[in-house]
């Protein structure tokens, strides 16, 4: 078995124009009638150098239709042309997983499943600890590889220490369509007031551009994430009650749990984002609750907020509250001014929202970390779990 596992995540739709209450809510999920950015993603794996395994974790937005994008995935597969061993696991393999776990875990189905960004992520480092990955590269089914020294790259610094702590995880980073890590033009004048978030990430990406080339960072992309074994095994997971910006929290997680958490300005990838289907509303209300909880997880724990400027630290000042409502009511100027009065209530909606308390929620996930922790040396020791996916290894 290789050492390391690149893991793609890649998240289905139901048609284009066919959208319904109840399915799971990402960014821009590939409709089942389209191409979608899948198969541009994995062909571009054959450039790098090395010997790896590519790990396929298949999310679709709602269980009816997962038969579906099974067929479509699979016949997306077979017309890539590649040079590298796969491993496609299908939500129908959960079932084999439940089988196997639940004399054991009887929890295992609220622990284990693909119901959000969180959720797959965890399963992004669960397989890879069950196949004896030394670790687990991250890379987001919208992205294209261009160095074919990346897995190198990837690899090193592996087992070091950085300012007296191991290495956990690294960072590598975005490169937009036009070549630089930065964003380019403004942001939509709604948010420019109070919630430029564009700007506060193109600053704190210019720590991208600085020597030394490892160093501490306040951000982390999910789709350019690099993740050793060591704190594979520690038991520190993805935060399912977090809709969005899962990637920031698990960096805080793992420095919370004593890792050292670095970017690496030599790891790039290009990232080539369709663009969503999600109404302005959504995505600010899932902003909201994404930075008020982590907020109130960071409090709880002591952990200086100040470590994380200027991005999302910006997010998570005692002010945060006012400049979510302030910029739900801009948001909701927007769509009065535009004529769509759909969207007006939600965004006023975001108001109250912005002051909702998060308190259980984080106790929710210190109850859910204890629990994932405990199950991990099951997963470990799953030889015959194990076997059953080498044998979907297609070669």
């Amino acid at each position: 078995m290789e050492k390391a596992i690149i893991v793609v995540p890649t998240y289905w739709g139901r048609e284009r124009e066919e959208r319904l209450k109840g399915d799971i809510v990402f960014d821009h999920p590939i409709p089942l009638d389209e191409e979608g950015t899948l198969g541009r993603c994995l062909e571009s794996l054959n450039i790098i150098k090395g010997k790896f395994l590519v790990l396929l974790i298949v999310a679709p937005v709602h269980p009816e239709i997962s038969d579906k994008v099974e067929e479509r995935v699979k016949e997306i597969v077979s017309k890539v042309e590649r040079h590298y061993p796969l491993l496609t696991f299908f939500p129908s393999y959960l079932k084999e997983l439940y089988r196997y776990f639940e004399s054991r875990i009887k929890e295992i189905r609220e622990i284990v499943n693909t119901k959000g960004y969180s959720q797959v992520r965890n399963l992004c480092i669960l397989f890879p600890l069950i196949l004896g990955a030394e670790c687990a590269i991250l890379v987001d089914d919208d992205e294209v590889v261009e160095e074919e020294d990346f897995l190198e790259t990837a690899l090193e610094f592996q087992g070091k220490d950085f300012e007296g702590k191991r290495i956990g995880a690294k960072a590598g980073y975005y490169l937009q369509p036009h070549g630089s890590p930065f964003f380019k033009g403004r942001n939509l004048w709604w948010k420019r007031p109070f919630w430029d978030n564009r700007k506060k990430m193109n600053q704190a990406f210019s720590i991208i551009e600085q020597e030394p080339r490892i160093k501490d960072t306040p951000f982390a992309f999910g789709g350019n994430m690099v993740i050793f074994r060591e704190l594979l095994e520690s038991g520190v997971s993805f935060d399912p009650w977090i809709g969005r910006g899962e990637d920031l929290d698990y960096l805080v997680s793992a420095k919370m749990a004593g890792f050292a958490f670095v970017l690496d300005n030599r790891l790039k990838i290009k990232h080539l984002q369709p663009a969503s289907r999600q109404e302005a509303w959504l995505k600010m209300k899932e902003d909201i609750k994404r930075f008020l909880y982590m907020r109130i997880k960071l409090k709880k724990a002591k952990f200086p907020i100040n470590d994380l400027n200027p991005y999302p630290g910006y997010f998570l000042t005692p002010y945060l509250r006012l400049k979510a409502a302030l910029t739900s009511i801009l948001l909701g100027m927007d769509y009065l001014l535009k004529f769509k009065v759909k969207g007006l209530f939600p965004s006023l909606g975001n108001i109250l929202l912005s002051f909702r308390g998060f308190g259980r929620d984080v106790e929710k996930y210190s109850f859910f970390q204890r629990r994932w922790k405990g199950i991990l040396p099951h997963f470990k020791e799953a030889a015959s779990l194990r076997a059953y996916l080498e044998k979907r290894i297609a070669r």
